[in-house]
């Protein structure tokens, strides 16, 4: 007999407290190897179902992984799983998720240590969407730069070190504090094979200040599309995979030529942005 699911998405929010109120109605359970008391409240929506628990914070890394073990039994299977985190109310416990699709960062901050330390645990992580600004630096050989896909909604001083270190398919960095020059820089390095090998997209948006078209021209051996060379749009999976492919018309993007290998890569730039594609 074959399983049937419908088609809302499942969340299971979770938080600590040290105490519970006078009567509020806990529930004692046993999930995997955590047994005890639990407050529980359900949500279902025609497009979700959300799932509250509050739990004894001393609990809390039993209880997290019962339900992340409980929740995948009863499934027999890893459907698309998206972890959302509140840099602002860390969890002092992640457990192991399995195959992460997206990880979503809330807040106000979040510190680079953070991330590398989060992005070196074992579960796959195929994309970061950080919402926070991002404070603190990098290492260099941090694990943050493997991640596939990162979206960064204020990415301020970091954006020269992503583009310089990145090893991933996808960047999207909004609120970008980068020169025009740097960018260059980067380009250059992606021409000679020296950086972004793996590179898919890039779109870049400027916090303050403009770029300027012309450093590019000056620097960078562009020319205009040739429908000899390559299709006029530009289709490919996006940051999320299960969401279907993305379709780019480049008609009015220059092209640039890889060295090592002849791949284009094609851009457009405007005053506050960049995107940047390179085709299969």
């Amino acid at each position: 007999m074959e399983e049937e699911h419908d088609e809302r998405s499942f969340m299971i929010r979770m938080n600590g407290i040290t105490t519970f109120p006078k009567g509020s109605g806990t529930l004692k359970v046993r999930i995997g190897n955590f047994e005890g008391n639990i407050l529980f409240r359900a949500q279902v929506t025609e497009a979700e179902q959300f799932h509250f628990i509050t739990y004894d914070t001393e609990s809390e890394k039993e209880i997290r992984t019962g339900i992340v073990d409980h929740v995948s039994g009863i499934l027999r299977h890893c459907p698309p799983i998206e972890c959302q985190i509140n840099v602002d109310n860390l969890p002092s416990y992640i457990p192991d998720l399995g195959e992460v699709e997206l990880n979503i960062f809330e807040g106000k901050s979040v510190d680079a240590d953070f991330l590398s330390s989060y992005f070196s645990n074992p579960f796959v992580q195929k994309t970061a969407w950080i919402q926070p600004r991002i404070t603190g630096t990098f290492q260099n050989d941090s694990k943050f730069f493997e991640i596939q896909n990162i979206i960064c909604a204020h990415s301020g001083n970091i954006t020269s070190s992503l583009l310089d270190r990145f090893t991933g398919r996808n960047l999207n960095l909004t609120n970008a504090v980068i020169s025009s020059n740097e960018v260059v820089a980067a380009l250059r390095k992606w021409t000679t094979g020296e950086s972004l090998e793996n590179l898919k997209t890039i779109y870049l948006h400027r916090e303050t200040g403009l770029f300027n078209l012309a450093d590019f021209l000056n620097q960078l051996e562009f020319k205009p599309w040739d429908p000899e060379t390559r299709p006029k749009m530009y289709t490919y999976i996006g940051f999320i995979d299960y969401r279907g492919p993305v379709d780019c018309n480049c008609e009015h993007y220059l092209d640039i030529v890889r060295e090592t290998d002849k791949k284009i890569g094609s851009i457009q730039i405007s005053d506050q942005y960049i995107y940047f594609v390179v085709w299969p």
